[in-house]
């Protein structure tokens, strides 16, 4: 009889978004963007709401008319697309 292995990937919930009040339906492809393990950008109509997960998960909301946000992976510079 064959035994399955254990997975070898451990998962563990550490912060969830939803308490910061950010609706779930945000969370999808296009809307938010992960950079390395220190910046979380959401796009919430004509807000971005930065997420930095190395100062407490403080959520910062700027007003900004872009299409897209990609904060850099260190440093707090935001990349924007725009028509």
């Amino acid at each position: 009889m064959k035994t399955v292995p254990e997975s070898p990937i451990i998962v563990n919930e550490l912060f969830n978004l939803t308490k910061l009040g950010l609706s779930s339906d945000l969370f999808k492809f296009g809307n938010l963007t992960l950079e390395s393990e220190k910046y979380i950008c959401v796009k919430d109509g004509s807000d971005c709401i930065i997420i930095d997960s190395s100062h407490g998960y403080i959520a910062e909301r700027k007003p900004m008319t872009a299409d897209a946000i990609l904060m850099h992976r260190t440093f707090n510079i935001i990349a924007v697309r725009a028509e």
